[in-house]
């Protein structure tokens, strides 16, 4: 479990690393090539995938589609960085693994998971919202250095080692 949130705190932080190098206008500005979509509503949309982590495995049901949508985070680098921090508090704290019940589509769908395989889950969520992150990034940023393992999978880096 350990190893696991680390890999979610090192992820984060590497995100929040890289996003803070935008103004506040272009982390909320549309962008054509994401299809008009910003920075900040992916931020935001990753954000709320660990909140609701954070605050519904008390109750063992989490369910990844009732999301506030909180348009604060999409446009205010200041608050997406706090609840970031929140999360990573939260990941640092003394966790153990639970049973969860997931349950999707208003509730017509559950399953049995775990908060380990959860995390594992929002880990790998994050990853794919990172590769679209970076295409944002590069065209806002162009001279911004980013490491060329940000929003790649752990399976595909492993697999271009054994190349």
């Amino acid at each position: 479990m350990e190893e696991l949130r680390n890999k979610n705190i090192v992820q984060l932080e590497s995100l929040v690393h890289h996003i803070n190098f935008l103004s506040e206008n272009e982390y909320s500005q549309s962008l054509e090539i994401l299809s008009s979509v910003s920075i900040g509503q992916h931020f935001r949309h990753i954000i709320e995938f660990y909140q609701i982590l954070r605050t519904k495995a008390n109750s063992k049901k989490v369910n990844y589609d009732k999301r506030k949508r909180q348009k604060s985070l999409e446009v205010n680098l200041s608050e997406a960085n706090n609840a970031i921090r929140e999360i990573i508090d939260w990941l640092n704290s003394s966790l153990e693994d639970i049973e969860l019940v997931v349950e999707q589509f208003n509730s017509k769908t559950a399953f049995r998971s775990s908060l380990k395989r959860e995390l594992q889950y929002v880990y790998e969520h994050t990853t794919h919202h990172m590769a679209i992150v970076k295409i944002g990034l590069k065209v806002l940023n162009p001279e911004l250095i980013i490491p060329g393992n940000f929003g790649v999978s752990n399976s595909t880096l492993n697999y271009k080692t054994t190349l």
